[in-house]
């Protein structure tokens, strides 16, 4: 499964890449007909990320009316149906295994909350140190509560401000109030890790 795994995340990030590199080439076409500063555009389409600066393109770079060359069309149209395919066969293989390998710094199943006050973190594995800063008045710090579950494994919360560190065991926790009677107001750092854990959840709220 380890090898499988590792195989379809390669293809999804390969995939990506080449439907990326594809998109470029097919703004840097069409700015040639469609706009002064095709180069410009290209460099845009591949630098920005998240496609940010292909679709900025089609929605104010296209400033000349010309018939469309649609070169490039077809190798776009390939990779994106690629990215599709990958996407989703890695997305089935990490959902129905059960034994997904934990590898240093990739989170695979991944969600996270950090919307108002709560912080909500799940996935099936993670080899990443989660974190997050808060900054707590008197009434957030006495209503802190935290759940947790994990398949397998540990998953642990670290509270830390200053000198004044509290572990917490969270593998197994119903909503549950911390106290934190000797933390003060203020900034307040947490820390989430695990031990070899699978299939991951954690809420915090405050």
């Amino acid at each position: 499964m380890d090898i499988i795994v590792l195989v379809l995340l390669i293809a999804f990030a390969a995939s990506i890449m080449l439907f990326w590199l594809a998109s470029s080439l097919y703004v840097y076409n069409d700015a040639k007909t469609h706009s002064d500063n095709a180069v410009v555009w290209f460099i845009t389409a591949l630098l920005v990320p998240s496609f940010w600066g292909i679709i900025v393109y089609f929605l104010v770079g296209r400033t000349k009316k010309a018939p469309t060359d649609h070169k490039y069309g077809l190798f776009t149209i390939i990779t994106l149906a690629a990215t599709i395919i990958t996407t989703i066969a890695f997305i089935v293989t990490v959902f129905a295994a059960s034994d997904l390998p934990v590898w240093d710094n990739v989170s695979i199943g991944m969600y996270e909350n950090n919307i108002g006050t709560q912080w909500e973190l799940s996935y099936k594995t993670s080899g990443v140190r989660h974190e997050r800063t808060l900054n707590l008045d008197e009434e957030e710090i006495s209503g802190l509560t935290v759940e947790g579950s994990c398949g397998e494994g540990e998953s642990y919360l670290l509270f830390y401000q200053n000198e004044q560190v509290k572990l917490i065991n969270i593998s197994d926790m119903e909503e549950t109030a911390i106290d934190m009677s000797d933390f003060s107001v203020g900034v307040i750092n947490v820390i989430h890790y695990n031990n070899n854990a699978r299939d991951v959840s954690l809420k915090l709220d405050w």
